[in-house]
């Protein structure tokens, strides 16, 4: 008998909108006004009862044909949203987004289902509602079907706040001047222009700087920082340290490169190199624990990197080096070059005040420069992410070159950026880390690595 009552108790419970839906006015062909729609929307949410619209829309299709689904969810979604309601503003404003209709309401769907999501915390899908919501809105105004620029500055606002987050002195950084971002699993480590170095355990959520301490990193000007073999590399304006991770411990390194500039640490062939300003560069003998200098032909070494058989060598005193077999040949010379990049067996050379030098495998070389479509000549560092390369300027930002359509679209600090002199661009899974001067650390999230 209980079990008669409570079913008894559910069935005069449900909405009497559903249930005279489901009876006789919709198998008499009634159709539906926005209106009758919305308040049943709104009623099948309260009473978690969504699927019954699917439902009845399936089993009379008659009486649900002239609405606009779309604009039904979203006023059902405002009107839960402006009454403080959010999550049951979420439900009607994703159902809008989905229903399969050409409706102009569906990218405001999607822009209100992002703003939730992000408000959650929820960075991730509100990127892929928050796109979707463009692409509509752009869409509809292509086709001049009322969708306005107002609009549109709002999603992409929105978008902005989405897609960048920050970490600065706000966040306890000493030194807003980004030199070197490195990953080691669970652990950040920044190299900052005149804060020493810092250590960010994200988990814990622990930040800890070293900083010309007794036992501690002596220097406070940082340039690069490279994990390897259970070191924490660091190369610093006055020398090489490294931090012992099993002992938890700081060590200047001997010998040569215990007092000179190191600009640049690269691990190639599982072999740690060491580029100095002001002694070549060197190469880290496992082995025998010791550094030996592997190229004498230029001092001021700023950059290495390795493409098939060959290294390439980039100085401020003698422009690009190549290295194969033992012997070492110039690409070319009186350039200052700071960075190297690789993009389909083409080394792309960042250079100080003359843009980027393309060669290719066979020796043609191809420039850009503000000329063509930089937005600095003074390069900073170029990461390759998908067909694309980013490049980081004084100045200017960021160039965004686009391999497949051969042209440049660009990050500034309008689009996000904290500032407009880019010193480091790290990917990490889907986030862009940008190193900036003055302005600490710009982290870009992606839907992919190509949505830049």
């Amino acid at each position: 008998m209980k079990k008669i009552y409570i079913l008894l108790f559910i069935f005069f419970l449900l909405p009497l909108s559903l249930y005279s839906l489901d009876s006789s006015n919709l198998k008499n062909g009634k159709k539906l006004y926005q209106t009758e729609f919305q308040e049943l929307i709104e009623d099948s949410i309260i009473k978690n009862q969504l699927s019954e619209i699917d439902r009845l829309s399936k089993l009379y299709p008659a009486s649900f044909s002239s609405l606009d689904f779309s604009r039904s969810y979203y006023d059902a979604g405002i009107c839960f949203y402006t009454n403080g309601r959010k999550m049951l503003a979420l439900k009607a404003f994703m159902k809008g987004y989905d229903a399969f209709q050409g409706s102009l309401f569906k990218s405001k769907c999607a822009y209100y289902t992002a703003k939730i999501l992000y408000q959650n915390a929820n960075r991730p899908s509100a990127l892929f509602y928050i796109n979707r919501a463009l692409e509509l809105g752009l869409e509809a105004a292509r086709k001049q079907s009322g969708t306005n620029t107002e609009e549109l500055d709002e999603i992409s606002k929105l978008k902005r706040r989405i897609r960048w987050e920050y970490i600065s002195r706000l966040e306890g950084l000493p030194d807003d001047s980004i030199s070197a971002i490195e990953f080691d699993g669970d652990d950040l480590w920044l190299g900052l222009w005149t804060g020493g170095a810092v250590r960010f355990t994200r988990s814990a959520n622990i930040l800890t700087l070293f900083k010309g301490k007794g036992g501690g990193l002596i220097s406070k000007h940082v340039r690069d920082i490279k994990v390897f073999q259970n070191r924490v590399w660091t190369g610093c304006y006055d020398g090489l340290f490294f931090f012992d991770k099993k002992r938890s411990f700081w060590e200047r390194e001997k010998g040569e490169l215990s007092s000179i500039t190191v600009k640049k640490l690269r691990v190639i062939d599982r072999e740690l190199y060491a580029a100095t300003l002001g002694k070549g560069l060197f190469k880290f003998n496992s082995n025998r624990g010791q550094w030996q200098r592997f190229f004498y032909g230029a001092l001021y070494v700023t950059d290495i990197l390795q493409l098939n058989q060959k290294i390439y060598i980039a100085t401020l005193d003698k422009g690009l080096f190549a290295y194969e077999k033992g012997l070492f040949k110039i690409v070319f010379t009186n350039i200052p070059v700071k960075c190297l990049s690789e993009l389909n067996g083409t080394i792309w050379a960042g250079t100080h005040g003359h843009g980027i030098y393309l060669v290719d495998q066979k020796g043609g070389i191809k420039k850009y420069t503000t000329e063509n479509g930089l937005s600095s000549d003074y390069v900073e560092s170029i990461e390759k992410i998908s067909q694309q390369m980013l490049i980081g300027t004084l100045g200017g930002g960021v160039s965004v070159f686009n391999n497949r359509k051969k042209e440049f679209s660009y990050l500034s600090i309008l689009d996000g950026l904290p500032s407009n002199d880019v010193m480091r661009i790290t990917i990490e899974k889907d986030k862009v880390w940008f190193g900036t001067l003055s302005g600490g650390i710009g982290i870009l999230l992606t839907e992919n690595l190509g949505d830049i």
